[in-house]
């Protein structure tokens, strides 16, 4: 697949902190087990992905939109397949429905 030269994505620090690779990127379940994770050509991209997100009720856990590079994504995260400028409402599984009140 071909990248845009410089992208984003959704990132997640751990519990300790910032550290060398102690980042995180935001997946989801694919085929066969692997790891889908939404790439960007660009911050109103990314905004679209998590506006849809948020009208889906699907709640997406990250601190930041990080940008990157296809090479250095590639050489960090290579076992993630990337799903570049997807549909929210196409990646993300969808929202459990409301629970009733007691």
């Amino acid at each position: 697949m071909d990248l845009p030269e410089r992208i984003f994505v959704l990132a997640r620090l751990p519990a300790d902190g910032p550290g060398e690779g102690a980042m995180r990127l935001y997946t989801v379940a694919g085929p066969k087990e692997g790891r889908l994770t939404p790439v960007f050509s660009s911050i109103v991209r990314a905004a679209q992905f998590l506006e849809g997100a948020q009208e889906a009720g699907v709640k997406l856990a990250f601190d930041y939109v990080f940008p990157t590079t296809p090479a250095q994504l590639s050489a960090e995260f290579g076992a993630y397949e990337v799903v570049l400028d997807p549909d929210a409402r196409e990646l993300l599984p969808a929202a459990p429905p409301p629970q009733p009140s007691p």
